[in-house]
């Protein structure tokens, strides 16, 4: 995460996929350069096993979970975020 802060641009968004249980070791440094730059940083957990560390980058994005096992959802089909003035469909 920290080269990917490094290299980015004036106008990027950061989409991470992680369904890691560990802590993340240097998260406050990351959280002040994600609030540095407003960057919004969307984290989709899969498997929904993530550390809740990682919701501190999120402030700017949005943390989204993957069920598994469920009847109702079908997970991977369809990733929608939509905003007034745009679309990003994954």
């Amino acid at each position: 995460m920290s080269k990917v802060l490094k290299d980015l641009g004036p106008n990027e968004v950061v989409i991470l996929i992680t369904g890691t249980g560990e802590r993340m070791t240097n998260i406050h440094e990351l959280t002040r350069r994600v609030e540095e730059r407003q960057l919004p940083v969307y984290i989709i957990s899969y498997p929904p096993t993530l550390d809740t560390t990682y919701t501190m980058l999120a402030r700017w994005g949005g943390v989204y979970s993957v069920a598994e096992n469920s009847h109702n959802i079908q997970p991977l089909i369809h990733l929608q975020v939509r905003r007034e003035s745009d679309q990003l469909d994954f």
